[in-house]
């Protein structure tokens, strides 16, 4: 099967998962890591999401995914980014995340129409879906980008001096 079919299979199997309401724990569950949802086309699993930034409760942040189509044994795996609407509930040390809404997805060798559907098949089935997960999650996740932030002035990109001598 090509890597584009396997694709295509995994973001149908994904639509159908979703579109259950797969993606929402029961309440007051805290969802696990990664996360694996199962249909007869294949599996994904949904990994931790890595929160960017968060103005008032507006988050941004970026999450792996990796797809298996039934009968497949590698998974194909991809990323998208997302904003989306938090919920914090620190007596509870949880945080819900909702009205996700994917900004960008990136999958290893296939066409922009496959990663657009990918996103339309995001946005559709997950806005309504709240993924809870630990406040302290969360927290430590902004806190590792902000650390990023601060060291990126830091680092020198620039190329070494190569010298070549016979």
């Amino acid at each position: 099967m090509t890597l584009k079919r396997r694709f295509a299979t995994c973001v149908s199997a994904f639509a159908l998962v979703a579109l259950a309401g797969a993606l929402a724990p029961a309440a007051g569950q805290t969802l696990t890591w990664p996360q694996r949802l199962t249909a007869p086309e294949g599996t994904i699993d949904i990994y931790q999401p890595q929160f960017d930034t968060l103005k008032g409760n507006v988050v941004t942040g970026r999450a792996a995914v990796g797809l298996t189509a039934t009968g497949g044994q590698l998974p194909v795996f991809g990323a998208f980014w997302f904003t989306g609407v938090v919920d914090v509930d620190r007596d509870a040390d949880e945080v819900t995340l909702r009205n996700l809404s994917v900004t960008r997805v990136r999958w290893p060798d296939t066409a922009p129409d496959l990663e657009q559907r990918f996103r339309t098949v995001v946005e559709s089935a997950v806005p309504g879906t709240g993924l809870r997960f630990s406040f302290e999650r969360f927290s430590a996740s902004l806190a590792t980008a902000e650390r990023e932030r601060q060291t990126m002035p830091e680092l020198n990109s620039e190329p070494p001096a190569i010298v070549f001598a016979e």
